[in-house]
Formats: structure tokens, sequence, C-alpha cells
């Protein structure tokens, strides 16, 4: 464990640990446990939101049953963003989602997903929650 952290202007993290020196750089692991980089990133679970980059904590409110709210995620509608959806260890998706912003606040739908000629589409009458211990990623591009 590094006792000061050595800034990103002279070629280090910012970090201490390796957790905190990759949150400095942007990069975090995905539900799939995948590095992901992005200067702004939030993994949405059932119960809860976590913020990566440890800004403006956002809210969290489950409206419904797949039906999310989060505030105070401002940076990705301006920037774009990309998503990335947990899936099960022989690589098929476990859900689908939809995402809007509307200012600071994103609404997420979580949908089951349907196989129509073999590509994997939202089925958008089952809505569904978050699969237990799994989240959806959202970084900023």
């Amino acid at each position: 464990r590094l006792q000061k952290a050595l800034p990103i202007s002279r070629g280090g993290t910012g970090g201490t640990t390796a957790q905190s020196g990759r949150l400095g750089l942007g990069i975090f692991v995905d539900t799939n446990n995948e590095l992901v980089f992005g200067a702004k990133a939030v993994s949405l679970y059932n119960g809860i939101v976590l913020d990566h980059t440890q800004e403006v904590k956002p809210t969290y409110k489950r409206v419904d049953t797949g039906h999310y709210e989060l505030g105070n995620v401002s940076g990705f509608n301006f920037s774009g963003f990309k998503f990335r959806l947990p899936k099960d260890e022989l690589g098929n998706l476990l859900c689908g989602c939809a995402i809007t912003f509307v200012g600071t606040v994103a609404t997420v739908r979580v949908y089951a997903i349907k196989y129509v000629s073999g590509k994997a589409t939202l089925d958008l009458d089952v809505p569904m929650d978050i699969p237990t211990d799994r989240c959806i990623d959202i970084s900023a591009k």
C-alpha cells in the first residue's frame, strides 16, 4: 500500500490503493467482471445505486417492478452514455433495459429478454427487477 498518492499529472493514478487508483483513472470493474473506462460511472442494483466516481451521490428510487429513477446523475446526457447488462456464465443477457435522461434524472426500465430470429430483444410486456446480486452499469462515453 502506497503511503502517498502520486498525482495523475505526474504519471501516477492519484490513489493509494488499487481501487482508488482505478477510480482516479476512470476505470472500474463492471457487473460481468470486465474493466470499464469512464469518467463518470454508476452501478444500479435492485436496492441501491453506487457512484464509482465519488462525486455527488445519486439519489435512488424504485418506482415499480423494473422501473427505477436516479437523481443527481448529471454528466451522462451531455456527453453521451453507455451501459452494460448482466450476463450468465454462458454470456447470455439476464435482462435488458431502456434508459432516458431528463435534466439530472435518469429513468431506467428493465425488461425480460426474448429471442426473435435468434436475436435478443426487449420483451416490453414483461418488466422485471434487476437480478439479485447483479447490476446495470452506466458510464459516460
